[in-house]
């Protein structure tokens, strides 16, 4: 019995060694968000973003979104207003085998992962507030997709980040988006 209890566990080990988490940052993905958004901000009556943020604050958001990607529970980034002076963040994770998310990030249905993001925020009183405000000159957006399919997981984290215009508040590091 011990030698068949110590086989599973050398079987069980065996199995978890070709397990594979992979992540996947898609600037497809990105824009689809960024381009709901601006769906939504059209549905409002307010004027969508003309500028797609993609130097030092897009670096920041990123740094942001893969961190929280690996977190047990997600967090705000502590330096808002130092490269940005916005910031909204969402993850869901699904555990299951073959569970809906893993089969959208398989089909490469950015859309649907798109209109699960912005959805939610627009169902949060605070970030539907923070990405309706007509003062940014430039917003940007990152996602990062994590997945394992040995063991049934599927991770979206996704970051939203503005820069307002430099006459209403500038960032503390200085930088201002130059459209």
């Amino acid at each position: 019995m011990k030698k068949v209890a110590i086989l599973l566990i050398m079987l069980a080990v065996a199995i978890k060694s070709f397990s594979q988490v992979q992540y996947i940052e898609s600037s497809k993905l990105d824009s689809a968000v960024w381009k709901r958004i601006n769906t939504y901000l059209t549905s409002i009556g307010k004027t969508p973003m003309k500028h797609f943020e993609d130097s030092l604050s897009r670096q920041y958001s990123y740094g942001v979104t893969r961190k929280n990607a690996d977190l047990e529970f997600i967090e705000h980034s502590d330096s808002v207003g130092y490269v940005t002076t916005a910031e909204c963040i969402y993850r869901e994770t699904r555990r299951g085998m073959n569970n809906g998310l893993q089969r959208m990030i398989d089909s490469k249905d950015y859309d649907g992962i798109a209109k699960l993001i912005v959805d939610s925020w627009i169902a949060s009183d605070t970030h539907r507030n923070f990405i309706s405000i007509d003062r940014y000159a430039a917003t940007t957006v990152t996602t990062v997709l994590k997945f394992d399919k040995t063991n049934g997981l599927a991770v979206v984290s996704a970051s939203w980040h503005a820069i307002d215009y430099p006459k209403v508040w500038t960032t503390t590091s200085g930088y201002v988006f130059k459209p």
